[in-house]
């Protein structure tokens, strides 16, 4: 990324992330506070708080990508990737998916995703992947990560691979090349 593009989004994602935390606390459930709290003279040494659920909004986007307005887009696209952690992940783009191409997936349908399955703990979406496997002919995921990386933290790639037909790493320009050609092979 661009540094001025990354100073603009790590302080927008900043006071994003903030915000998000203040809701998810919620407000100070008084009463469970000082019932709780009666052991210590009504002191309120622990405090409970009302849980609020607020769910991450659902977000679309769509560039045009002609010259007079492709600079834009690339960097639009650039703030959405840097805001990424504060954003929905595979979940609801995987569903999204599959609730747009439902009628239209059949036995000779390739669905290609390109992503490295780390979800930041959100819904994974594996329903949706399965179901997308059991129709399309192909399913192939494209990981960017080095393979040793797959399987560790909050990385959900072995779930998807459960519903892929292959999965492979494609960290350099030469491996997703190859990945491309073996695929038309595929396909032919």
């Amino acid at each position: 990324l661009p540094p001025l593009i990354r100073k603009l989004a790590k302080k927008m994602a900043s006071r994003h992330r903030q915000r998000h935390k203040r809701a998810r606390r919620g407000k100070l459930d008084l009463g469970k506070t000082l019932r709780r709290n009666m052991a210590y003279g009504g002191i309120p040494f622990h405090r409970f708080w009302k849980t609020t659920r607020k769910d991450k909004s659902e977000i679309f986007v769509l560039c045009d990508i002609s010259g007079s307005v492709s600079a834009w887009s690339r960097v639009l696209l650039l703030f959405v990737e840097a805001l990424s952690d504060v954003l929905p992940n595979y979940g609801l783009a995987l569903n999204s998916f599959w609730n747009q191409i439902e009628d239209k997936l059949n036995r000779r349908s390739c669905v290609i995703i390109l992503g490295d399955g780390r979800g930041n703990g959100g819904d994974t979406g594996i329903e949706a992947l399965r179901s997308i496997y059991h129709r399309a002919k192909l399913v192939l995921w494209f990981n960017p990560e080095s393979h040793y990386s797959w399987n560790t933290g909050d990385s959900e790639i072995r779930r998807y691979q459960s519903a892929s037909h292959y999965v492979a790493e494609c960290g350099s320009l030469r491996k997703l090349e190859r990945l491309l050609d073996q695929l038309l092979s595929l396909l032919r």
